[in-house]
C-alpha cells in the first residue's frame, strides 16, 4: 500500500445535487429535442401536461412516420395516436384491441391527419376498420390487403379521399369486391394512379 505523508488529507467535497428543471421552463427547441428521443406512448402522455407542451408534442416532425407493424395496439392508444398530427401510419399485421375486451369500441373524435395508411392483414372488427377509414379525408396511399371490404369502407374511400388518393392496394380483397364497387372507385378517385388487386377479380358471374 502506498505510504501517506504526514500532510493532512482532505476528503473531496460532496457532489452538488442536481437541480430540478421544470419542463415548462425550457425553450421550445430543447423540449422538441427531448421529445424526439421518446417512444410513442411517452409522447402521448406528454400531450396531457399542458397546452404548450401539447403544442410542442404535436410538432409535425415527431409524427411523420409511425410503424406499429406486428404489435398489439390498445384501442385507447390508437385513439390518442389518431388525435395527433400523424401523417404516416402502418398497422400492418396489427391486432387492434385486447381480445378479452370484445365490448370495447373504437371512438375517434374528429378527423385524422393521415396521408398514408396501411391496414393490410390487420386483425380487428369490421366496425373499427370502418371507424378508422371514416376519420380519413386526405389519404394519398391506402393499403387494405386481405381485409373484407364493406360499403361503408368503399364510401369512405370514394367520398372523402377521392381527390387525394393516388395509390390503393386491395390485394386479396376480391371476394368482397363487386363490379359496382370497382367502377365507383375507378370513376370517383380521379387522381388514382395505381390500384392493386394481385389476384384476378371476377367482375361477371
Amino acid at each position: 500500500c502506498p505510504v501517506l505523508s504526514g500532510q493532512e488529507t482532505h476528503m473531496s467535497s460532496p457532489v452538488e445535487p442536481y437541480s430540478v428543471v421544470k419542463l415548462d421552463n425550457l425553450p421550445d427547441e430543447i423540449i422538441l429535442e427531448i421529445f424526439s428521443n421518446l417512444q410513442i406512448p411517452g409522447l402521448i402522455s406528454c400531450r396531457e401536461v399542458s397546452k404548450r407542451i401539447r403544442r410542442i408534442a404535436d410538432d409535425e416532425t415527431l409524427w411523420q412516420k409511425i410503424n406499429l407493424s406486428n404489435k398489439m395496439v390498445p384501442k385507447r392508444f390508437l385513439e390518442g395516436l389518431l388525435a395527433t398530427n400523424c401523417k404516416y401510419l402502418s398497422l400492418n399485421h396489427v391486432l387492434i384491441g385486447d381480445p378479452k375486451s370484445e365490448a370495447e369500441k373504437l371512438n375517434l373524435k374528429g378527423n385524422s391527419q393521415l396521408k398514408y395508411l396501411d391496414l393490410s392483414w390487420c386483425k380487428s372488427t369490421v366496425e373499427d376498420i370502418e371507424v378508422i377509414l371514416a376519420s380519413c379525408h386526405n389519404l394519398e396511399k391506402l393499403s387494405l390487403a386481405r381485409l373484407v371490404l364493406t360499403p361503408n369502407m368503399i364510401s369512405s374511400i370514394c367520398t372523402q379521399n377521392s381527390e387525394t388518393l393516388t395509390l390503393l392496394n386491395l390485394s386479396y380483397c376480391c371476394t368482397s369486391l363487386d363490379l359496382e364497387a370497382v367502377t365507383r372507385i375507378l370513376s370517383e378517385c380521379i387522381n388514382l394512379k395505381e390500384i392493386n388487386f394481385t389476384t384476378p377479380i371476377v367482375l361477371f358471374h
